[in-house]
Order: structure tokens, then C-alpha cells, then sequence
């Protein structure tokens, strides 16, 4: 089983995404997640059972002597946009053997101090766009706990990830057709993120 988990969003400027985020969508940011030693951290939001993750920099002289400090640098400098999308999963062996590839273990520490750990396969760093990666939490985590979604009570969830690229390839990587991702021919990339709410949808570009 798969499902759309988050999508990932490269900012060089935490502060002004977020608050273009609260003041033309009404999104506010639950927690912050910290990869120990990189220099990197990523700023959520929950939606529903999904949620939107803002990556970037916090501390460049530690990212700068990080191989995955370097490697998010290097996004930030050619400027915010959708990065990649996470699709959640509770047979990532499965899919790597599927897929020929090999699963990583990553660990953060958010806020409030709470460690998590969780297997991907491929990231929204190496992935050719808009080949989305998996994600698998560890047994146990709740990444979009319902009193941080609460923060958001009109949005119920990311309803689909619109890219262009190459359609066939992107259901070839999924394993199928699926309704939460939408590839049409073009320059690949994800060209928008649209999100469930009460009183319809939201389209952030």
C-alpha cells in the first residue's frame, strides 16, 4: 500500500515562506524537524494525514561540511520551489527490490526534542524530477499528529501533486497509476501542490 505523505518544499528564507504561507493560504507551521550535524532542518505542516515540509538551511558553516548540508546548499541556491514528493509506504523492501535500489536510514530530533527515525528510497535531493521518493516511519511514529493538524482545522489533507515530466516513467516508479500524483508531458518538476479543504481546494504553486 502507498499513499502520498508530504511534499517537500527547498526555501532559502524559513521566515518569509512561512509567512507567505500563513498570510495567502492561512497555513500555519506545527514543528521543526533538525538533522543532527548538517546544518539542515525542515519547518512542517500537518494537513489532515499529510503534510508540507519546508527545507533548508539553519546553520551553513555546519551544512557546509556535511555531505547532506552540501547537497541541500546547493538547492537553495537556485531558489525555492517543490523539491520532491513523499510517498508513504509500509513495504519499502518491497519497492527496493522492485526498483533495484537500496533503502537509507535517516534520524531528526524536532523541537520539542522528540527523536524520530525513518527509511527512504531515493530522496527529493537525487531523484531526477519529478520522480517522487518513498518513505517509510518507523513503527510507532506519527509524523502528522492530529493536535498539530488541529492548527490547520480547514485543511483536511494534500489531495495531489501536479508535475510534469515524463507520465510514464513516474507510474513505472510508483508501481501504477494513482490519483494523488498528476504528470503531464513538459519540463520536469512539480508544478503545484493542491490541498483538501472544507470548503474545496487549494492550489499552491
Amino acid at each position: 500500500m502507498i499513499w502520498l505523505d508530504h511534499v517537500v518544499r527547498v526555501v532559502p528564507d524559513f521566515a518569509a515562506t512561512e509567512r507567505q504561507f500563513r498570510d495567502k493560504y492561512g497555513l500555519e507551521a506545527a514543528r521543526w524537524e533538525m538533522f543532527p550535524g548538517s546544518g539542515v532542518a525542515s519547518r512542517l505542516f500537518v494537513l489532515g494525514n499529510a503534510g508540507i515540509e519546508l527545507m533548508g538551511v539553519r546553520d551553513a558553516a555546519d551544512a557546509a561540511e556535511h555531505p547532506f548540508g552540501r547537497l541541500v546548499l546547493a538547492a537553495v541556491k537556485e531558489g525555492e520551489r517543490w523539491l520532491g514528493t513523499a510517498i508513504g509506504t509500509d513495504e519499502l523492501d518491497v519497492h527496493a527490490g522492485r526498483l533495484s535500489m537500496r533503502p537509507m536510514t535517516v534520524a531528526s530530533v524536532n523541537s520539542k526534542g522528540a527523536r524520530s527515525t525513518f527509511r527512504l528510497l531515493g530522496d527529493p535531493l537525487s531523484n531526477a524530477p519529478p520522480l517522487p521518493f518513498f518513505i517509510e516511519w518507523a513503527r510507532g511514529t506519527d509524523p502528522w499528529p492530529r493536535e498539530e493538524a488541529a492548527l490547520n482545522p480547514g485543511f483536511t489533507g494534500v489531495k495531489r501533486v501536479e508535475a510534469a515530466g515524463d507520465p510514464r516513467a513516474v507510474a513505472d516508479h510508483l508501481g501504477g497509476g494513482f490519483d494523488f500524483m498528476s504528470v503531464v508531458e513538459g519540463v520536469p518538476g512539480i508544478r503545484a501542490v493542491i490541498l483538501d479543504t472544507e470548503g474545496g481546494e487549494t492550489r499552491i504553486g
